[in-house]
């Protein structure tokens, strides 16, 4: 079982905290604290989400978003164990993040 803290990782750099609040297969729903370090990613998130509930008119719009998110090699890491969860897939609004894996 994945651990309840997860913490979001660019490089070695800290960009927020995830906690697991409940698992609704096959996403894993958590709240999120960002670091200041996250208003560098904000944006593409941001615009990710909006494509997404746009639906399939914007669909290639959002596979080149999520192109841009994939590039910032983004990981996440469970602090129970330090295990790394490096290929995902993850939506972030306000203090609510899901993410798959």
């Amino acid at each position: 079982m994945i651990s309840d803290k997860l913490y979001l990782y660019k490089g070695e750099t800290l960009l927020g905290t995830l906690q697991l609040k409940e698992v609704d297969q096959p996403w894993f729903i958590c709240s999120f604290s960002p670091t200041a370090a996250f208003e560098e990613v904000k944006p593409l998130f941001d615009r990710e989400l909006e494509l997404l509930n746009a639906g399939d008119s914007e669909e290639d719009a959002w596979e080149e978003i999520m192109g841009q998110i994939d590039a910032l090699k983004l990981r996440l890491t469970e602090a129970e164990n330090g295990n790394n969860i490096e290929e995902f897939l993850l939506h972030i609004q306000n203090d609510e993040a899901w993410f798959r894996y």
